[in-house]
């Protein structure tokens, strides 16, 4: 990414505005194309966290209900 920005530098050299425009639509693409990565890559890892998050949860209510169980038990027992 920071090539590309670095890149647009080589704008000011380009003699004609058809070079510009393919230039700017050159840095447009790579742009677009990192951009659908880094996107594929935070859904990724969101659904990541989800799955964590919903095991995490689902360990606490175990254990939240086995501490129940054995509060239950010993109040019998």
């Amino acid at each position: 990414m920071i090539d590309q920005i670095a890149g647009i530098s080589q704008l000011l050299t380009l003699q004609t505005d058809e070079a510009r425009k393919a230039h700017l639509q050159q840095a447009s693409n790579k742009t677009i194309a990192a951009l659908l990565k880094i996107t594929q890559m935070a859904q990724e890892r969101h659904s990541i966290y989800l799955g964590k998050t919903r095991n995490r949860q689902a360990e606490y209510t175990a254990y939240m209900a086995s501490l129940v169980a054995s509060g239950l038990s010993q109040t019998v027992g």
